[in-house]
């Protein structure tokens, strides 16, 4: 019996962020799906089973605060936690992405602990939510 791993849903416009962070999550065991903006990642959402996301803010198309405000508003996916992925570092940021639903927010450049920090404490709240 083969257990499936959990996916990650990594939405940011720069190619090689994405190819970093997306080779760390998979050395940590998870499925990582690429998009490279918001409409892209709303739309591999609706067709993936995502455990949780990490979303840059700075996109073009449709950025992460847009996609965050859709996504949390779909009853499908609302329960999906959200960790915001910046270059901004400003605490009115932080708080603006909290108070619409994220779970977690990561200054770039981070660390693979502060990455660990986040799937810990983001997947924990997950399952806590649906009783698991």
């Amino acid at each position: 019996m083969t257990i499936e791993k959990r996916k990650i849903l990594l939405v940011d416009d720069v190619e090689e962020n994405r190819i970093i962070l997306a080779h760390r999550l998979e050395k940590e065991g998870f499925a990582v799906i690429t998009a490279s903006n918001g409409k892209d990642g709303l739309e591999k959402l609706g067709k993936e089973n995502i455990d949780l996301i990490f979303l840059d803010i700075n996109m073009p198309v449709m950025d992460g605060h847009t996609f965050l405000k859709t996504s949390k508003s779909d009853p499908r996916f609302s329960t999906i936690p959200i960790v915001m992925i910046s270059a901004m570092d400003g605490k009115g940021e932080v708080i603006k992405s909290m108070r619409a639903g994220a779970c977690g927010y990561l200054t770039k450049p981070f660390s693979m602990e502060q990455i660990r920090t986040q799937l810990n404490v983001c997947l924990r709240e997950e399952s806590a939510a649906h009783g698991t």
